[in-house]
């Protein structure tokens, strides 16, 4: 009967960390996007949720009935942003924004989110998650318990 329970708590510790691990993943795979990269391949992104980091034109935004329009640019490529809502308190033409949304077409993003930070903190294309000191210490926590479940399991056996 104790072997029985044993067993059903490795499986309970190895769905719990695949659900870590799935959570860990998930948070990278909306990477942050150019201009360029979308205009060269928009059906890859037509009606999904990107980010795309970018500067914002000089002489492209406008603000009518609580919506902010305005040109996101990489300097290769342009892409228009809507926003409903105040724009951040940071906001300004020629500024490096970060903008999450859904590509409604070609060259339109319907935003949901504007981030306004100091452009090095930013990076372009896909983050690595072992650079990532929370990723990591979950990887290795998860590896001793899992590795303590089993060795405790396989004594007893």
């Amino acid at each position: 009967m104790q072997k029985r329970y044993t067993y059903l708590i490795l499986i309970g510790v190895l769905v719990f960390s695949g659900v870590l691990t799935y959570d860990a993943f998930t948070s990278y795979i909306n990477p942050y996007l150019t201009a360029s990269q979308i205009v060269k391949n928009p059906e890859e992104y037509l009606n999904q949720e990107v980010q795309i980091i970018g500067s914002v034109v000089n002489g492209s935004t406008s603000y009518h009935d609580d919506t902010l329009f305005f040109n996101l640019t990489d300097g290769e490529a342009t892409i228009r942003i809507t926003y409903t809502g105040s724009p951040p308190q940071n906001f300004m033409e020629g500024e490096q924004v970060v903008t999450t949304g859904t590509l409604v077409s070609f060259h339109k993003v319907e935003a949901s989110q504007i981030l306004v930070k100091c452009p090095s903190k930013y990076e372009s294309g896909r983050s690595s998650l072992f650079s990532e000191p929370i990723f990591i210490a979950t990887i290795l926590i998860g590896s001793v318990v899992i590795g303590y479940t089993v060795i405790s399991t396989l004594k007893k056996g």
